[in-house]
């Protein structure tokens, strides 16, 4: 995921290839954070926080001068999948590993205090506190029940990718699970070691089979998502 700094910069990255059958994964030494500054037309690159991973989502802090990464490993989804949580210092381009999340495509926001969150395998949420330079693990609930495999899909052991996002104020954090055809949101404002969320509905009328990959909150507050259905030809639209 692709993010724009208070500055207007643009922070993105790459992905880490993927070979055919005539190479190995080891050819491929790993994904680049960049940013891109529309002012000047100038693209800076930093270098590859963990090799043969990819860079799967980064969040800047331009207030910090820091940005927070996620990183996917060389292997595709599946056991044994590696996801490294990063803190990269935009000035001296030194990184700082958080934790391995091992959670598929996690993506990361940061609230109103300026702490960053990113999901753990397991249905856990990880939270960095630059203030206190210390990193929490978050229990969830949804409508005051522990989130369940085959109901909300964020406790899966296997991992499931999730689309998040923050509100303006960075006080709410929304979730769309990719094939749950819910719209979730969390309260950031709260004390304690559990983030409380709340079931807002579903996204398409039920027993459509949704998939949704992009989920975004506007500037005013308005949550989008880009959501596939399959009709009954089964041909998703």
């Amino acid at each position: 995921r692709n993010n724009v700094g208070a500055s207007g910069k643009i922070y993105f990255g790459t992905k880490q290839g993927y070979p055919d059958a005539k190479e190995k994964r080891e050819d491929y030494p790993g994904g680049y954070p960049l940013v891109y500054d529309p002012k000047t037309g100038e693209t800076k690159v930093y270098p590859i926080p963990v090799r043969h991973h990819g860079i799967n989502s980064i969040t800047p802090d331009e207030a910090r001068g820091v940005a927070y990464i996620s990183t996917c490993s060389d292997g595709r989804p599946g056991p044994g999948e590696s996801s490294i949580f990063l803190i990269l210092d935009l000035k001296t381009g030194k990184y700082r590993e958080l934790i391995d999340t091992k959670h598929i495509y996690g993506f990361i926001v940061i609230d109103h205090l300026g702490r960053a969150y990113h999901p753990l395998l397991g249905g856990e949420i990880a939270r960095y506190d630059p203030k206190t330079d210390k990193l929490e693990k978050l229990k969830q609930t949804i409508d005051g029940q522990p989130p369940t495999i085959d109901k909300n899909l964020v406790a899966q052991p296997s991992g499931h990718p999730i689309n998040w996002d923050i509100s303006p104020d960075g006080k709410t954090l929304y979730s769309v699970p990719m094939s749950t055809n819910k719209l979730y949101a969390y309260d950031l404002t709260g004390t304690g070691d559990t983030l409380t969320g709340r079931d807002l509905g579903l996204l398409v009328p039920a027993g459509l089979d949704p998939d949704c990959r992009a989920m975004c909150v506007g500037p005013r507050g308005k949550v989008w998502a880009s959501v596939t259905r399959s009709p009954p030809l089964g041909i998703n639209v």
